[in-house]
């Protein structure tokens, strides 16, 4: 079947029937075409990409030039992939937020088919990861088309806020122009993992300033008595994709996907926090010790008939080997209770967090200049100067004034007192921080 298959800010895409073979051919836009420098590093990419091999990648067959030498479209030709654009799926809207439960196994194989594309070599990567450049097959198996886009738009030299809207690529913020290197890739996963959690496309108030809150959303923290979830072990995964810290983000998509997959190992392993196993009711009770008591002595005085040996014959055996086993039976419910309750109390206070002296932190958020908003978790929390009271555990702080915002990782332990000091800095350079720990207090 031939037609014109999808739109978006690269170009047009058209399908055609080529020797038995569909082939997908993206016409670029004309500011693509018109670079002189486009031809030639989509060729010399797509060259690069011949050995990579994988089942959620798309293969490009090559590189054409339609129309006068100079003056046509630059078109990348590729396998066409049979199914529907995730763009598309995601502008329908679904109902309720799907939790993560139901779209980590599509996201884990996109993740997968990054991570063969960066094997190819540390210089290779997308550039153009995204909705736009996902199929979803009729199994529900996810294909990432175009894998070469990022080589033709990085010499444009765009502003980051430009790429966002015209061709909904982000990129991480940088002293001079934009690098689509294999960071850019993995933080490109991050804003894909939102888009999925939202359950819609990501619009041009999204980025950057949104991210904390679409976080939030994507990957709630649980409620104190609510089993843990996959959201909550991949809440920390997106903020490193998506450099919240760059001291902790990503290098490729190769040790992001190791790094999700150990999230998957732990999932499987790991009790929840504050669960107490019962044993589990017959012979044997291997987390309560069994507690051995030694057959009572007779005293000095008795009569030789209530010994050992005259226990089965006498009238007052009987009673005694009752009041033994009661007291043997009570012994042993004590101790099981004990042991429960002892663990039911370690559990939960584990689960909240209150195995310290102190059940909170306290974060101190300063700014220059003052009275910028602060976000916690996407969630407001007053102007600068400030101090919130948190539980203990990792935070993202957000500061918002004008247009800008400014992204803090932060982590609290239990009667911490943090200082988070941020000061903007002109001509959009990078904020300097100021982080210390001011001491211990009591949390309340």
């Amino acid at each position: 079947m031939e037609g014109w298959t999808f739109t978006d800010g690269f170009g047009r895409r058209f399908r055609s029937d080529e020797t038995g073979e569909t082939l997908e051919s993206l016409y670029l836009c004309e500011e693509l075409s018109a670079a002189e420098w486009t031809e030639a590093l989509l060729v010399e990419r797509a060259a690069r990409l011949e050995s990579c091999r994988h089942r959620a990648l798309a293969a490009v067959r090559r590189i054409d030039r339609r129309g006068r030498r100079g003056a046509g479209a630059v078109v990348v030709v590729s396998e066409a992939v049979p199914g529907t654009r995730l763009a598309d799926m995601l502008r329908t809207p679904r109902g309720p937020r799907t939790p993560p439960e139901g779209w980590l196994p599509l996201f884990r194989d996109v993740v997968s088919a990054v991570a063969a594309l960066h094997a190819v070599g540390r210089d290779v990567s997308h550039g153009a990861i995204g909705p736009q450049r996902i199929v979803v097959r009729g199994d529900g198996q996810p294909v990432l088309v175009e894998p070469l886009l990022g080589a033709a738009i990085e010499p444009l030299g765009m502003a980051r806020l430009r790429l966002w809207s015209q061709y909904a690529v982000p990129v991480p913020p940088t002293a001079g122009t934009a690098r689509f290197d294999q960071r850019c890739d993995v933080m490109q996963l991050g804003i894909l993992a939102l888009a999925l959690g939202a359950g819609r496309l990501l619009g041009r108030d999204d980025f950057p300033n949104r991210l904390p809150q679409l976080l939030a959303e994507a990957c709630p923290r649980e409620m104190p008595g609510e089993p843990p979830h996959a959201g909550q072990a991949l809440r920390g995964w997106i903020a490193r994709a998506l450099q919240f810290d760059p001291r902790s983000a990503f290098a490729s998509a190769i040790d992001a996907e190791a790094a999700l997959s150990d999230l998957r190992a732990r999932e499987q392993e790991e009790p929840a926090p504050g669960q107490v196993t019962v044993p589990a009711s017959g012979p044997t009770e291997p987390r309560v010790p069994r507690v051995q008591v030694a057959r009572p002595l007779p005293p000095a005085d008795s009569d030789p008939e209530v010994g050992p040996a005259a226990i089965v014959s006498s009238r007052r055996g009987p009673r005694r080997r009752s009041l033994v086993r009661r007291a043997l039976s009570v012994s042993s419910v004590a101790v099981g209770l004990i042991t429960l309750w002892g663990a039911t109390y370690l559990g939960a206070r584990s689960y909240l967090g209150l195995n310290g002296p102190i059940p909170s932190g306290v974060l101190v958020v300063h700014s220059r200049p003052a009275g910028l908003e602060v976000l916690v978790d996407g969630s407001r929390r007053g102007v600068t100067p400030t101090t919130i009271q948190l539980r203990p555990g990792a935070y993202t702080l957000a500061l918002r004034g004008g247009r800008s915002t400014t992204l803090v990782p932060v982590t609290l332990s239990s009667g911490e007192r943090r200082l988070e000091r941020i000061e903007l800095q002109r001509g959009g350079r990078t904020p300097k921080r100021i982080s210390e720990e001011l001491g211990r207090g009591t949390g309340k």
